[in-house]
């Protein structure tokens, strides 16, 4: 194994500069192998010019940048349907809180009106002013 360690870095050395020159000459054009692997094996890699590509090619391009365009305007289209009827909630101005005593002396400030028990994760309604628990009024918000 001694040798082995000592050697290894050599090694790894010329296994990357084979690397490089079959990469290198794969991408000047002089050999069909890409790396030493598809050289050992002998898989040929060809390049596709304008010459050998057909008008598939050229279809399938088009399919596909038609593709992305229709992609993007269903986006769109769902993006602004969300954006107007949210828009039509926040344009709403928010009620004032509470006042009515009888609400407020059944319901002391820190407990939920939907559980009646202390608040665990305060949530406001900016629709109502109410405070309830989030895990009590998000059901009932999901609803809407």
């Amino acid at each position: 194994w001694k040798w082995f360690v000592k050697m290894y870095p050599i090694l790894h050395f010329i296994e990357e500069v084979v690397k490089l020159l079959f990469n290198f000459s794969y991408l000047i054009d002089k050999s069909k192998y890409y790396s030493l692997e598809l050289w050992m094996s002998g898989v040929c890699l060809n390049r596709h010019t304008k010459e050998r590509v057909g008008g598939s090619v050229r279809w399938l391009s088009v399919a596909m940048l038609g593709a992305a365009y229709v992609m993007r305007f269903l986006d769109w289209w769902m993006a602004e349907e969300g954006r107007t009827s949210r828009q039509a909630v926040t344009a709403l101005p928010n009620p004032p809180p509470p006042r009515d005593s009888q609400v407020q002396s059944l319901f002391p400030a820190n407990v939920c009106p939907m559980c009646h028990s202390c608040h665990s994760n305060s949530t406001t309604l900016t629709t109502s002013g109410y405070v309830y628990c989030y895990s009590c009024i998000i059901p009932h918000v999901l609803v809407l």
